[in-house]
Protein backbone atom coordinates (compact mmCIF):
# COMPACT_ATOMS: atom_id res chain seq x y z
CA UNK A 1 0.00 0.00 0.00
CA UNK A 2 1.36 2.99 -0.89
CA UNK A 3 1.19 6.50 1.65
CA UNK A 4 -0.80 8.49 0.18
CA UNK A 5 0.13 12.38 0.27
CA UNK A 6 3.08 12.55 -1.79
CA UNK A 7 3.61 13.74 -5.30
CA UNK A 8 0.95 16.13 -6.09
CA UNK A 9 3.42 18.51 -6.12
CA UNK A 10 5.26 16.65 -8.84
CA UNK A 11 2.27 15.43 -11.21
CA UNK A 12 -0.71 17.04 -9.92
CA UNK A 13 -2.58 14.28 -9.01
CA UNK A 14 -4.91 14.20 -6.55
CA UNK A 15 -3.41 12.60 -3.99
CA UNK A 16 -2.07 15.48 -2.45
CA UNK A 17 1.73 17.11 -1.86
CA UNK A 18 5.45 16.29 -1.94
CA UNK A 19 6.76 16.00 1.93
CA UNK A 20 10.51 17.30 1.98
CA UNK A 21 13.13 16.67 4.97
CA UNK A 22 13.84 13.20 6.12
CA UNK A 23 14.89 11.60 9.83
CA UNK A 24 15.93 8.36 10.83
CA UNK A 25 14.67 5.62 13.11
CA UNK A 26 14.88 6.33 16.58
CA UNK A 27 17.08 3.62 18.13
CA UNK A 28 20.21 1.09 16.61
CA UNK A 29 19.98 0.77 12.67
CA UNK A 30 22.21 -1.26 10.60
CA UNK A 31 25.35 -0.13 9.09
CA UNK A 32 25.29 2.25 5.85
CA UNK A 33 25.02 -0.49 3.00
CA UNK A 34 26.29 -0.33 -0.43
CA UNK A 35 23.97 0.99 -3.44
CA UNK A 36 21.88 -2.05 -3.64
CA UNK A 37 21.81 -4.32 -0.86
CA UNK A 38 20.11 -5.42 1.39
CA UNK A 39 21.18 -6.76 5.05
CA UNK A 40 19.60 -9.52 8.16
CA UNK A 41 20.58 -8.20 11.25
CA UNK A 42 20.17 -10.05 14.58
CA UNK A 43 19.97 -7.02 16.28
CA UNK A 44 16.55 -6.95 16.68
CA UNK A 45 14.71 -9.60 18.35
CA UNK A 46 11.15 -11.05 18.07
CA UNK A 47 9.31 -9.64 20.98
CA UNK A 48 6.97 -11.54 22.26
CA UNK A 49 3.94 -10.92 20.67
CA UNK A 50 1.89 -13.87 19.49
CA UNK A 51 -1.39 -11.83 18.33
CA UNK A 52 -2.46 -10.68 14.90
CA UNK A 53 -1.19 -6.73 15.26
CA UNK A 54 -2.35 -3.53 13.32
CA UNK A 55 0.23 -0.98 11.99
CA UNK A 56 -1.03 2.45 11.08
CA UNK A 57 1.62 5.34 9.74
CA UNK A 58 0.43 8.97 10.40
CA UNK A 59 1.35 11.88 11.40
CA UNK A 60 0.39 15.25 13.19
CA UNK A 61 -1.14 17.39 10.22
CA UNK A 62 -1.03 16.98 6.74
CA UNK A 63 2.48 18.92 6.28
CA UNK A 64 3.91 16.93 8.96
CA UNK A 65 7.29 15.29 7.54
CA UNK A 66 7.55 12.94 10.31
CA UNK A 67 5.79 9.93 10.22
CA UNK A 68 4.99 7.36 13.59
CA UNK A 69 3.92 3.83 13.03
CA UNK A 70 1.77 2.31 15.73
CA UNK A 71 1.62 -1.00 16.46
CA UNK A 72 -2.01 -1.84 18.21
CA UNK A 73 -3.63 -5.24 18.76
CA UNK A 74 -6.16 -6.58 16.88
CA UNK A 75 -9.07 -6.02 17.31
CA UNK A 76 -8.97 -4.01 20.59
CA UNK A 77 -6.12 -1.50 19.27
CA UNK A 78 -3.93 -1.54 22.68
CA UNK A 79 -0.85 -0.17 21.46
CA UNK A 80 1.72 -2.01 21.70
CA UNK A 81 5.19 -0.44 20.23
CA UNK A 82 5.82 2.64 18.10
CA UNK A 83 8.62 3.57 15.56
CA UNK A 84 9.59 6.88 14.76
CA UNK A 85 10.46 7.94 10.64
CA UNK A 86 11.06 10.51 8.28
CA UNK A 87 9.39 10.32 5.34
CA UNK A 88 7.61 7.01 5.15
CA UNK A 89 5.50 6.46 1.41
CA UNK A 90 4.54 2.59 1.49
CA UNK A 91 3.93 -0.09 3.38
CA UNK A 92 2.90 -3.70 3.35
CA UNK A 93 3.29 -7.46 4.60
CA UNK A 94 3.39 -10.98 4.26
CA UNK A 95 2.38 -13.78 5.04
CA UNK A 96 5.24 -14.61 7.96
CA UNK A 97 3.91 -11.56 9.60
CA UNK A 98 6.73 -9.11 8.41
CA UNK A 99 5.97 -5.77 7.61
CA UNK A 100 7.89 -3.70 4.79
CA UNK A 101 8.34 0.49 5.48
CA UNK A 102 9.24 2.33 2.28
CA UNK A 103 10.96 5.01 3.75
CA UNK A 104 13.71 8.29 2.67
CA UNK A 105 16.86 7.80 4.17
CA UNK A 106 18.28 11.89 3.89
CA UNK A 107 21.54 10.98 4.96
CA UNK A 108 21.97 8.49 2.00
CA UNK A 109 19.99 10.53 -0.56
CA UNK A 110 17.85 7.45 -1.40
CA UNK A 111 14.50 5.11 -0.75
CA UNK A 112 14.90 2.12 0.97
CA UNK A 113 12.50 -1.15 1.74
CA UNK A 114 13.00 -2.08 5.16
CA UNK A 115 11.77 -5.24 6.48
CA UNK A 116 10.39 -5.37 10.41
CA UNK A 117 9.57 -8.85 12.49
CA UNK A 118 6.07 -9.11 13.57
CA UNK A 119 5.90 -6.89 16.34
CA UNK A 120 9.73 -5.50 16.02
CA UNK A 121 10.63 -1.60 16.24
CA UNK A 122 13.96 -2.10 14.27
CA UNK A 123 14.62 -3.16 10.59
CA UNK A 124 16.15 -6.53 10.17
CA UNK A 125 16.62 -6.40 6.43
CA UNK A 126 16.95 -3.42 3.72
CA UNK A 127 16.84 -2.95 -0.09
CA UNK A 128 17.73 -0.05 -1.84
CA UNK A 129 15.34 1.40 -4.28
CA UNK A 130 17.99 2.29 -7.45
CA UNK A 131 15.80 4.90 -9.22
CA UNK A 132 13.13 7.63 -8.48
CA UNK A 133 11.08 6.58 -5.28
CA UNK A 134 8.77 4.08 -3.89
CA UNK A 135 5.36 4.11 -2.64
CA UNK A 136 3.16 1.14 -2.45
CA UNK A 137 4.26 -2.10 -1.55
CA UNK A 138 3.10 -5.79 -1.78
CA UNK A 139 4.51 -9.09 -0.93
CA UNK A 140 3.94 -12.36 -2.91
CA UNK A 141 2.44 -15.60 -0.96
CA UNK A 142 3.26 -17.87 -3.59
CA UNK A 143 6.92 -17.10 -3.96
CA UNK A 144 7.92 -13.96 -1.45
CA UNK A 145 8.37 -11.64 -4.26
CA UNK A 146 8.49 -7.83 -3.00
CA UNK A 147 6.84 -5.29 -5.64
CA UNK A 148 7.06 -1.71 -5.22
CA UNK A 149 5.12 0.66 -7.23
CA UNK A 150 7.59 3.22 -8.79
CA UNK A 151 5.45 6.16 -10.06
CA UNK A 152 8.33 7.32 -12.39
CA UNK A 153 10.24 4.75 -13.33
CA UNK A 154 8.67 3.69 -16.96
CA UNK A 155 9.87 4.11 -20.24
CA UNK A 156 7.60 6.48 -21.15
CA UNK A 157 6.59 9.98 -20.50
CA UNK A 158 3.80 9.59 -17.71
CA UNK A 159 4.00 6.05 -17.23
CA UNK A 160 5.50 4.24 -14.13
CA UNK A 161 6.98 0.70 -12.81
CA UNK A 162 6.26 -1.70 -10.74
CA UNK A 163 9.86 -3.51 -9.57
CA UNK A 164 9.78 -6.41 -8.07
CA UNK A 165 12.80 -8.38 -6.16
CA UNK A 166 12.93 -12.09 -6.29
CA UNK A 167 12.05 -13.91 -2.50
CA UNK A 168 12.48 -9.99 -1.58
CA UNK A 169 16.51 -10.48 -1.76
CA UNK A 170 18.90 -7.81 -3.11
CA UNK A 171 19.88 -7.49 -6.62
CA UNK A 172 18.95 -5.91 -9.55
CA UNK A 173 14.95 -5.89 -9.45
CA UNK A 174 12.55 -6.77 -12.81
CA UNK A 175 11.01 -3.99 -13.82
CA UNK A 176 7.48 -3.77 -15.79
CA UNK A 177 6.47 -0.86 -17.31
CA UNK A 178 2.77 0.85 -16.32
CA UNK A 179 1.10 2.73 -18.55
CA UNK A 180 -0.20 5.28 -15.75
CA UNK A 181 0.78 6.25 -12.27
CA UNK A 182 0.79 2.94 -9.59
CA UNK A 183 -0.43 3.86 -6.23
CA UNK A 184 -1.47 0.85 -4.81
CA UNK A 185 -1.24 -3.24 -5.12
CA UNK A 186 -1.88 -6.31 -3.85
CA UNK A 187 -1.22 -9.90 -4.49
CA UNK A 188 -3.82 -13.03 -5.26
CA UNK A 189 -2.99 -16.94 -4.32
CA UNK A 190 -1.86 -17.17 -7.26
CA UNK A 191 0.85 -14.63 -7.38
CA UNK A 192 -1.13 -12.16 -9.99
CA UNK A 193 -0.58 -8.40 -8.91
CA UNK A 194 -3.34 -6.16 -9.15
CA UNK A 195 -2.67 -2.44 -9.23
CA UNK A 196 -4.35 0.98 -9.30
CA UNK A 197 -3.43 4.52 -9.79
CA UNK A 198 -4.58 7.06 -11.62
CA UNK A 199 -3.09 9.17 -15.42
CA UNK A 200 -1.56 11.74 -12.67
CA UNK A 201 1.06 12.66 -14.78
CA UNK A 202 -2.11 14.17 -17.08
CA UNK A 203 -4.00 16.05 -13.84
CA UNK A 204 -6.57 13.03 -14.36
CA UNK A 205 -7.25 11.98 -10.57
CA UNK A 206 -9.63 8.90 -11.73
CA UNK A 207 -8.85 5.31 -10.80
CA UNK A 208 -7.08 3.75 -13.39
CA UNK A 209 -6.62 -0.39 -12.58
CA UNK A 210 -4.16 -3.04 -14.21
CA UNK A 211 -2.80 -6.72 -13.66
CA UNK A 212 0.67 -8.07 -13.99
CA UNK A 213 -0.11 -12.18 -14.43
CA UNK A 214 1.89 -14.09 -12.74
CA UNK A 215 5.06 -15.09 -15.31
CA UNK A 216 4.02 -12.28 -17.81
CA UNK A 217 6.23 -9.69 -18.79
CA UNK A 218 3.46 -6.95 -18.64
CA UNK A 219 1.13 -5.03 -17.13
CA UNK A 220 -2.74 -5.31 -18.32
CA UNK A 221 -4.75 -2.24 -18.48
CA UNK A 222 -8.30 -3.89 -16.55
CA UNK A 223 -11.54 -2.02 -17.36
CA UNK A 224 -14.19 -2.71 -14.67
CA UNK A 225 -17.24 -2.72 -14.98
CA UNK A 226 -18.67 -0.46 -12.58
CA UNK A 227 -18.33 3.32 -12.29
CA UNK A 228 -15.31 4.51 -10.40
CA UNK A 229 -13.69 7.76 -8.59
CA UNK A 230 -10.49 8.25 -6.95
CA UNK A 231 -7.80 5.47 -6.07
CA UNK A 232 -7.62 3.83 -2.73
CA UNK A 233 -6.37 0.93 -1.25
CA UNK A 234 -6.39 -3.05 -3.28
CA UNK A 235 -6.14 -6.25 -1.37
CA UNK A 236 -6.43 -9.77 -1.76
CA UNK A 237 -9.49 -10.61 0.61
CA UNK A 238 -9.39 -14.42 0.53
CA UNK A 239 -11.69 -15.60 -2.59
CA UNK A 240 -11.33 -11.80 -4.51
CA UNK A 241 -9.42 -8.63 -5.20
CA UNK A 242 -10.93 -5.92 -3.61
CA UNK A 243 -10.75 -2.07 -4.82
CA UNK A 244 -11.50 0.66 -3.16
CA UNK A 245 -12.76 4.13 -4.80
CA UNK A 246 -14.57 7.09 -3.28
CA UNK A 247 -14.58 10.81 -3.58
CA UNK A 248 -17.10 13.37 -4.13
CA UNK A 249 -18.79 12.03 -7.31
CA UNK A 250 -22.59 12.22 -7.86
CA UNK A 251 -22.86 8.62 -9.32
CA UNK A 252 -21.16 7.27 -5.89
CA UNK A 253 -23.86 9.45 -4.18
CA UNK A 254 -21.35 10.16 -0.86
CA UNK A 255 -20.77 6.80 -0.51
CA UNK A 256 -17.53 5.38 -0.45
CA UNK A 257 -17.24 1.90 -1.29
CA UNK A 258 -15.14 -1.43 -1.53
CA UNK A 259 -15.75 -3.34 -5.06
CA UNK A 260 -14.88 -7.32 -4.65
CA UNK A 261 -13.93 -8.24 -8.33
CA UNK A 262 -12.83 -10.77 -10.76
CA UNK A 263 -10.85 -10.10 -13.55
CA UNK A 264 -9.67 -11.64 -16.99
CA UNK A 265 -8.58 -10.84 -20.41
CA UNK A 266 -8.51 -7.24 -19.42
CA UNK A 267 -12.24 -7.14 -18.39
CA UNK A 268 -12.79 -6.93 -14.31
CA UNK A 269 -16.46 -8.14 -13.12
CA UNK A 270 -17.47 -6.94 -9.80
CA UNK A 271 -18.97 -9.71 -8.17
CA UNK A 272 -20.09 -8.02 -4.74
CA UNK A 273 -20.30 -4.10 -3.76
CA UNK A 274 -18.86 -3.13 0.21
CA UNK A 275 -20.31 -0.38 1.80
CA UNK A 276 -19.39 0.54 5.34
CA UNK A 277 -21.78 2.82 6.75
CA UNK A 278 -21.98 5.11 10.79
CA UNK A 279 -19.40 6.68 9.74
CA UNK A 280 -18.55 5.74 6.28
CA UNK A 281 -15.01 5.08 4.81
CA UNK A 282 -12.78 7.85 3.66
CA UNK A 283 -12.97 9.55 0.65
CA UNK A 284 -9.77 7.61 -0.34
CA UNK A 285 -9.14 4.54 2.27
CA UNK A 286 -6.66 2.74 3.22
CA UNK A 287 -8.26 -0.71 4.47
CA UNK A 288 -6.98 -4.47 5.23
CA UNK A 289 -9.19 -7.35 5.07
CA UNK A 290 -9.58 -9.00 8.89
CA UNK A 291 -11.16 -12.18 8.42
CA UNK A 292 -14.77 -11.55 8.52
CA UNK A 293 -14.52 -7.45 8.92
CA UNK A 294 -12.69 -4.98 7.00
CA UNK A 295 -10.24 -2.09 9.06
CA UNK A 296 -10.11 1.23 7.56
CA UNK A 297 -9.88 4.66 7.67
CA UNK A 298 -13.29 6.99 8.13
CA UNK A 299 -15.03 10.07 7.66
CA UNK A 300 -15.92 10.52 10.92
CA UNK A 301 -12.72 12.30 12.47
CA UNK A 302 -9.43 13.39 11.24
CA UNK A 303 -7.47 9.98 11.66
CA UNK A 304 -10.14 7.79 12.62
CA UNK A 305 -9.69 3.88 12.20
CA UNK A 306 -12.68 2.01 12.70
CA UNK A 307 -13.91 -1.84 12.01
CA UNK A 308 -16.95 -3.05 9.99
CA UNK A 309 -18.31 -6.14 8.82
CA UNK A 310 -17.24 -7.46 5.64
CA UNK A 311 -18.58 -8.10 2.87
CA UNK A 312 -21.54 -7.26 4.25
CA UNK A 313 -20.82 -3.53 4.97
CA UNK A 314 -23.35 -1.75 6.95
CA UNK A 315 -22.73 0.29 10.48
CA UNK A 316 -19.31 0.35 11.99
CA UNK A 317 -18.52 -2.52 15.15
CA UNK A 318 -15.99 -0.82 16.79
CA UNK A 319 -13.40 2.03 16.81
CA UNK A 320 -9.86 0.93 16.99
CA UNK A 321 -8.69 4.50 17.51
CA UNK A 322 -7.70 7.89 16.79
CA UNK A 323 -4.01 9.40 15.25
CA UNK A 324 -4.62 12.66 13.71
CA UNK A 325 -3.13 12.28 9.87
CA UNK A 326 -3.11 8.95 8.76
CA UNK A 327 -0.33 8.13 5.96
CA UNK A 328 -1.31 3.80 5.97
CA UNK A 329 -2.17 0.58 7.51
CA UNK A 330 -1.68 -2.78 7.32
CA UNK A 331 -1.71 -5.96 9.54
CA UNK A 332 0.78 -8.18 10.73
CA UNK A 333 -0.71 -11.42 11.55
CA UNK A 334 0.81 -13.38 14.57
CA UNK A 335 1.71 -17.06 14.83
Amino acid sequence: MRIRGFYFALSGCVAATLLGGCGSLQGPMPGALPSSAAVETSAARLPDVQGDLLYVAHAPGFYDKNTLVSILSLPHGKRIATISLGELTGMCSDNAGNVWLIVYRSSRKAYYAEKYAHGGTEPIAQIRIPKYYGLGCAVDPSSGDLAVMNPGGGSQEGSGSIDVWAGARPGKPAVYDIPFTPENAAYDAAGNLFVDGCACANSDPWLLFGELVKGSRAVATVRLDKKTALPGGVQWDGQYIAVQTGGYQPYLKGRPRIYRLEASGGSGHVIGIVIPKDPALSGTAWFAVYGSSVVSTTRAHDGEIDIWPYPAGGPHTRIVGRFGYVRGLTISVGH
